[in-house]
C-alpha cells in the first residue's frame, strides 16, 4: 500500500472544532476553528482531486464568538453550494435563555467565503450538536442546552427568519446527536451525556407530523 502524503494546515494552535466534506465533483472541503491573539476564527481549506495545496490558499474569517465558537460543520449541497456552520455565545448569552447563536459562512464550490452571519437563536451557553440539510436544500440544526440542563432544540431552516426553534424535551442532558433524512422524513437520534451503557434514543418528524419517541 503507498505511502500517504500528509500535509499541515495549521500549527501550534488549539481547535474548536473541525470538518471536512466532499462535493460530488471530489474536491475535498475542510475547515477547522483556531483560537489565536486575535481569538477564534474559522478557516476554510480547498483540495480539488489530487491537490497537495489549498486552492487559492487557506481562507480565514472571524468567528463572531472571540473565546465561544465552536462545533463547526461543513455541508455541501449536491451545486457545490458550501456552507460552514458553528454555534458561539454573545453578550446576550448572561441575560437570557437564548443568547447565542448559530452562525453561518458560505462559498460557491470553494470559492471566497462569504459572512460570517448570525443566522439564527440557540441555547445560551449551549452547543451545536449536528447540522445538516433537508428537503429543498434547507440547513437544520440541533442545539444542545447548557450544562446541567436537558433538552434539544431543532430549527427546519436556519436561513428563514420566519422559522420558529422546536424545543424538544429530553429525559436526560443530550452529550451527542445525529439527524438523517428519507425523502422528507427526518430522524433525530440522541445519547445521554457522558453515558456508554443508556440506550439511544430516537425521535422521527414525517412532514408536518412527528412520531413518538423510541427507545
Amino acid at each position: 500500500m503507498p505511502e500517504l502524503a500528509t500535509r499541515a494546515l495549521d500549527n501550534n494552535v488549539q481547535l474548536s472544532g473541525y470538518d471536512a466534506a466532499i462535493d460530488p465533483s471530489g474536491n475535498t472541503y475542510i475547515g477547522w476553528i483556531t483560537g489565536k491573539n486575535k481569538g477564534r476564527e474559522v478557516h476554510l481549506c480547498t483540495l480539488p482531486i489530487d491537490a497537495t495545496n489549498c486552492d487559492g490558499g487557506i481562507q480565514t474569517i472571524d468567528s463572531l464568538g472571540d473565546s465561544s465558537a465552536e462545533g463547526l460543520k461543513i455541508l455541501v449541497s449536491s451545486a457545490a453550494e458550501v456552507t460552514l456552520v458553528w454555534f458561539h455565545n454573545t453578550t446576550a448569552s448572561t441575560m437570557g435563555p437564548q443568547g447565542g447563536e448559530i452562525a453561518t459562512a458560505t462559498s460557491d464550490a470553494g470559492g471566497p467565503l462569504n459572512g460570517p452571519f448570525d443566522m439564527a437563536s440557540a441555547p445560551s451557553f449551549g452547543s451545536r450538536l449536528d447540522a445538516r440539510l433537508g428537503p429543498g436544500n434547507a440547513i437544520w440544526t440541533v442545539a444542545g442546552s447548557p450544562a446541567g440542563k436537558s433538552g434539544v432544540k431543532v430549527r427546519t431552516d436556519v436561513e428563514n427568519p420566519m422559522n420558529k426553534v422546536t424545543a424538544l424535551k429530553t429525559p436526560y442532558q443530550v452529550g451527542s446527536a445525529r439527524l438523517r433524512f428519507h425523502g422528507n422524513d427526518a430522524v433525530l437520534a440522541i445519547q445521554k451525556d457522558g453515558a456508554i451503557t443508556v440506550p439511544v434514543a430516537c425521535r422521527q418528524h414525517r412532514g408536518r407530523r412527528r412520531a413518538r419517541s423510541t427507545r
